[in-house]
C-alpha cells in the first residue's frame, strides 16, 4: 500500500513528499508519529526543495556578478560611509514593493557591484525577480533589438523583471539612442519595478555622463525620486587578499 503510494506521489511530481514517506517506512523512529506530525514531516519535505529550487532559478535568471553575496557578509568599517541602519531597512525588501530605487556611488573598488548584488540576492529571496546588466551591455543589447524590430517586446520582457540592477553608469558617456533608451526604461519602472544603479560619478554629476541636459534631468528626476542614496568611501580594495568582495 505505502508503495503505491510512494509511486503516485512522484507520478504527481511530489518528488520530495515521495522520498520522505519512504524515509520514514524504514526510520523505527517515525513510525509512533500522529497523523498531524507525519503529513507536516511530508509537506515541510516537499515545500523546501520547491523553495530551495525556486530560488536557485531565480538567482539563475538573475545573472548577478557576485551570486553568493549577501547582506550580512557587508563590511561596515566607518571608513565606508556605508550605514548599517539604511541595510537593515532595505533589508526588509518593502522599498521593492514600493518601487523606490537605490543610487549607489563611490570610487572604483569599494565594493558598488558587490553590495547592488547582495542587495538583488536578497530580494530574490523572498521571491523577487531581479535581473543584473552593466549598462554598456545592457544598452547595446537593447539598442540590437531596435535595430531588430523587437524592442517593445524586450521592454515588455523588462517589465517582468521587479528589481533592475545597472552596473557602472559612466563608464563612457551616453549617445542619443543610449539617452533614449534608458528614458524609456526609467520612464516604464517609475511608477512599477525597482531600479539599483551603480557608479563612480558622484550622484550630483550624472547629468555629465548622461549628456544632452534636457534627457539627463527626466533621466535623473525618475532615477532619484524615492530613492535611497549610497554613498561608499575609500581607497579601492582590489588585489587585496580578501574574503569577498564586498570587505
Amino acid at each position: 500500500m505505502q508503495t503505491m503510494t510512494i509511486d503516485r506521489m512522484r507520478e504527481m511530481n511530489l518528488t520530495q513528499m515521495a522520498r520522505r514517506l519512504s524515509e520514514m517506512s524504514d526510520d523505527p523512529k517515525c513510525h509512533d508519529l500522529n497523523w498531524k506530525d507525519a503529513v507536516a514531516s511530508l509537506i515541510d519535505a516537499e515545500y523546501d526543495h520547491r523553495s530551495t529550487r525556486r530560488l536557485q532559478e531565480l538567482l539563475r535568471k538573475a545573472r548577478l556578478k557576485y551570486p553568493a553575496a549577501t547582506l550580512e557578509t557587508l563590511d561596515y568599517d566607518p571608513s565606508r560611509g556605508l550605514s548599517k541602519d539604511l541595510i537593515r531597512e532595505l533589508s526588509n525588501g518593502r522599498w521593492i514593493e514600493q518601487a523606490h530605487n537605490v543610487m549607489i556611488s563611490g570610487p572604483t573598488g569599494t565594493g558598488k557591484s558587490y553590495l547592488a548584488c547582495a542587495l538583488a540576492g536578497s530580494a530574490c529571496r523572498t521571491g523577487v525577480k531581479a535581473a543584473y546588466w552593466r549598462v554598456s551591455v545592457f544598452l547595446d543589447t537593447l539598442a540590437a533589438e531596435r535595430a531588430l524590430g523587437t524592442y517593445h517586446k524586450a521592454l515588455e520582457k523588462l517589465r517582468k523583471v521587479q528589481l533592475l540592477v545597472l552596473d557602472d553608469l559612466g563608464a563612457d558617456v551616453l549617445n542619443r539612442e543610449q539617452r533614449r533608451i534608458l528614458f524609456d526604461v526609467v520612464e516604464e519602472r517609475s511608477l512599477e519595478g525597482s531600479v539599483v544603479v551603480t557608479s563612480q560619478v558622484p550622484i550630483e554629476k550624472w547629468g555629465n555622463v548622461i549628456g544632452e541636459a534636457g534627457a539627463a534631468e527626466a533621466i535623473c528626476d525618475r532615477l532619484l525620486d524615492n530613492c535611497h542614496r549610497i554613498g561608499l568611501k575609500g581607497e579601492s580594495r582590489r588585489g587585496q587578499k580578501r574574503i569577498n568582495p564586498a570587505t
